[in-house]
This record gives C-alpha cells, structure tokens and sequence, in this order.
C-alpha cells in the first residue's frame, strides 16, 4: 500500500464519516422538531356582560382547620363586585396576561370582588366571630370544560380578618373553585393543608387557628347578573 492510496483512503474515510454525522443530525432535528408542542396564541375570555355589578350569596360558608379539624361557619356570606371592563372595540373579550404553552392553562382575571358581607359566624367552644373583607379579591378563569361549559378557575388576593372574642386572625391567599354558566353558581372547594392555597398569620385564636395553617374553605354562591364566562367562543 503506496503512501498515496493510504492518504486516499483516509479521505473517503472521512467523507463517510461526515456524511453520517450530517444525515444524523438532520434525523435528530426532525424528530426534535416533531416532538415540540405548539405554541398557542394568547387564550381569549368571552365575559359577557362586562362592566356589570353582581352580587353572590351562600348560606353555611365553612372555613375547617385540618390540623386540629376546628371548623368556623357562618349562616350566610354574600359578595359584590363587577365583570371586568373591556374595550368597545373588543366585543367583550379579555385577552390573557401570558400565552397559552402547549396545554397549560394561565390563569385570568374576569372580575373582581370588592366586598363582602358574612352573618351569623361562629366557631368551636361556641365562639362568635365577625369577618372583615380586605381589598379586592380576583375571580380568575383557568379552563373550561368544552362539554358542560363549567369554568375552573380561583379565586385570589384574598385578605380577610377573624375577630372575636379570644380570637383573631388572617386569612390571606386564594381558593380554588369552579364556575357553571347553566347553574350561574361559583363553588369555592379549597382542600387546605399542605398543598392549600389559603395561609392564617396574625393568629391569637385558643389554638383554633395558628401561624401557618393551611384551611379549607368550602361555600356555594348563587350569583346575580346572568354572567356568562367562555373560552375562545
């Protein structure tokens, strides 16, 4: 074997191994490529009507402390607010914060509470106690079941305060809950505990409730205003 065909062969040698890297990476990228979800443009909220107060009642409200399993009910609560302000030119519609990635849902704001009213709350031990609204609290859209048109959504930025006698406290954060636009009733279903949304502080409640606890918080409201609340249509 001459020096020649030697450097020969080492050339066809690497031209063969160059073409297979280069078929393999265009094999990788398209793989890669097909593989990527879809990025969906921003979810858009049909909230009809916009702009309108509505109030929102429920009998038996139940905040319950899993750590101690101490439950405060009041005999009724009733909220009021307005859907959100849209431009005329928007039909209606709000459009999301943030885009849609792949299948996950960002939550958005279709209304605000900016009061509440809650009556005839008591706790263990019989304590009575009252509930202060604090600033505005959020209803948020998450999703919507395209099959029952029932919305999933939260309820957030709640600030709200527990005060009776031997006993007051916060209670802060947001509650998980869904919307039926056939019903026109909002039920709030917040688990609590370790994965709950709602956190006491400020807490001197005979133990009933303390720094940190994570309640449930479980009400059903009939809501005024005939709100109707869809995704994308």
């Amino acid at each position: 074997l001459s020096w020649n065909d030697f450097l020969k062969g080492n050339t066809v040698m690497r031209k063969l191994v160059r073409n297979a890297l280069v078929a393999g990476a265009a094999t990788t990228a398209a793989v890669s490529l097909a593989g990527t979800p879809a990025f969906a443009g921003p979810g858009t909220w049909n909230v009809t009507p916009t702009s309108t107060i509505f109030s929102a009642t429920s009998t038996n409200p139940t905040l319950t402390n899993p750590r101690n399993s101490a439950s405060l009910t009041c005999t009724s609560v009733t909220a009021s607010g307005s859907t959100v302000a849209t431009s005329l030119n928007d039909a209606g519609f709000v459009h999301a914060i943030s885009p849609e990635v792949g299948h996950i849902d960002v939550p958005d704001t279709v209304a605000n509470v900016i009061s509440s009213s809650w009556t005839g709350c008591r706790g263990p031990i019989n304590l009575t106690f009252g509930v202060t609204h604090a600033g505005t609290w959020t209803l948020q859209a998450i999703s919507e079941n395209s099959s029952t048109h029932v919305i999933k959504g939260r309820i957030s930025g709640v600030h709200a305060t527990i005060a009776g006698t031997g006993c007051s406290a916060m209670v802060s954060g947001s509650a998980r809950g869904t919307y039926d636009n056939s019903a026109k009733t909002l039920t709030i279903s917040e688990p609590g505990g370790t994965s709950g949304g709602l956190i006491v502080s400020g807490a001197s409640c005979l133990g009933i409730l303390a720094n940190g606890d994570k309640p449930s918080f479980n009400a059903t409201f009939s809501v005024t205003g005939n709100i109707a609340v869809h995704r994308n249509h």
